[in-house]
C-alpha cells in the first residue's frame, strides 16, 4: 500500500538525515522538503553525498538518524516499494534480456497491472519520450541517448508520486546532453511528480530545476529557487563552484563582482589581457585593480573589441562580500 497524501504534507520531507560508512560522514543532518510538481536539484561536486541521499530517499539504504518522510508519512524503514517513486539510475540499469517495450512495462507489472495493460501503458511512456514505435528493439541496439529515453519512460510508467534520477545525462555527450536537457524540460512540467535531480553540472540545475540544494562534504551548504542561488551563494566556496569567476580577496572576506555588475563602455579603459573565443561569443580578462577581471562579450561587442583596452566600471551594488571558506 503506498502512502495517501495528508492535507497540508509536503510529497517528501528529509528531517536531519545522516548515514555514515566506515567512521566516514557521507550525509551529515540533511533537512529538505519537496512538494508535488515540483522539481529539486541535488547540487554539488562528485563524493560529496548525492547519489547516497538518493539512496537514502529511495529506500535501497537506510539512515543512521533522522527520518524520511513521503505524503506526512514515516517511510525510514519502509522498503522501495512501499514508497511510490521511481529511479534513473546513472547507468540507466536497463534488462539487456528485455526489449524496450518489456522494460518499461514492467514497472506496472510488477504493481499488479495485467499484461495488456502494462503493455499500453509502455506504449504511452515510450511515446512521451519520442520513442514510439521502438518497442521491440534490444537495448544493445540502442543509442545512449535512446537507452536514457527508455530508462525515463520505465521510470514514468507506474506513474510515481516522486521521480528520482541520478545524474541522468553524465554519460552522453554535449551535443545530446543539451537536447535531452530540453526533453526533460517538458517532462517534468508534463508530470504531476515530485522530481529529485541529482547533478554536479550547473546548466542542468539552471534549466531544469525550479529550486537548488547546494552540497559540500555531505552537508547542505545552501537552499532555495535556482535564480536565487546563483544570484547570491552564501559563501566562496559557493560562488566557485555556481561558476563565478571574479572572487578577489578584500579585507573581511572575498569580493564577489557578477558579471551583470560589469558595465562595459563606461569608466576607464582596461587593458584586454585574453581574448578567447565562446559560444557566448568573447570571455576576456582584464587587467583591472581588483586583478584579472572576466567579462564574456556578446558577438557584437566582441566585434567592437579592436584595441588593446576596454572600457568598464564596477557597479558596486551589485557586488557581494562573502566569507571564505574555499580552504575549509
Amino acid at each position: 500500500m503506498q502512502p495517501e497524501m495528508k492535507p497540508g504534507a509536503s510529497l517528501l520531507e528529509l528531517q536531519s538525515v545522516s548515514k555514515t560508512y566506515a567512521a566516514v560522514p557521507a550525509v551529515q543532518d540533511v533537512s529538505l522538503t519537496l512538494h508535488s510538481g515540483e522539481t529539486l536539484a541535488l547540487l554539488g561536486p562528485s563524493g560529496c553525498g548525492k547519489s547516497t541521499l538518493l539512496r537514502l530517499i529511495a529506500g535501497l539504504e537506510r539512515p543512521d538518524a533522522g527520518r524520511v518522510c513521503m505524503a506526512g508519512q514515516d517511510v525510514t524503514l519502509s522498503p522501495p516499494e512501499r514508497r511510490n517513486l521511481s529511479m534513473v539510475f546513472q547507468d540507466y540499469a536497463l534488462f539487456p534480456h528485455l526489449n524496450m517495450g518489456d522494460n518499461v512495462a514492467y514497472g506496472p507489472r510488477m504493481r499488479g497491472v495485467n499484461r495488456q495493460a502494462a503493455r499500453a501503458t509502455a506504449l504511452k511512456a515510450l511515446a512521451r519520450v519520442g520513442l514510439a514505435g521502438l518497442e521491440g528493439r534490444r537495448i544493445h541496439e540502442l543509442s545512449g541517448g535512446q537507452q536514457q529515453r527508455v530508462a525515463l519512460a520505465r521510470a514514468l510508467a507506474p506513474g510515481p508520486s516522486l521521480l528520482l534520477l541520478d545524474e541522468p545525462l553524465s554519460n552522453l555527450d554535449e551535443q545530446l546532453r543539451t537536447s535531452l536537457r530540453r526533453d526533460l524540460s517538458r517532462l517534468f512540467a508534463e508530470t504531476r511528480a515530485g522530481v529529485l535531480l541529482v547533478t554536479h553540472d550547473q546548466r542542468e540545475a539552471l534549466s531544469l530545476a525550479g529550486r537548488v540544494a547546494l552540497m559540500r562534504a555531505g552537508k547542505v551548504v545552501q537552499t532555495g529557487e535556482t535564480g536565487e542561488v546563483f544570484r547570491r551563494p552564501v559563501s566562496a566556496w559557493a560562488a566557485a563552484f555556481l561558476g563565478e569567476r571574479n572572487l578577489f580577496v578584500q579585507p573581511g572576506g572575498v569580493l564577489m563582482v557578477p558579471e551583470r555588475a560589469i558595465v562595459l563602455g563606461k569608466g576607464e579603459a582596461w587593458t584586454v589581457l585574453e581574448r578567447v573565443p565562446s559560444e557566448d561569443g568573447m570571455r576576456v580578462r582584464l587587467a583591472h585593480p581588483l586583478g584579472p577581471l572576466s567579462v564574456t562579450l556578446s558577438p557584437r561587442e566582441a566585434a567592437l573589441l579592436t584595441g588593446p583596452g576596454l572600457q568598464a566600471e564596477i557597479n558596486m551594488a551589485e557586488c557581494l562580500t562573502l566569507p571564505d571558506d574555499r580552504d575549509v
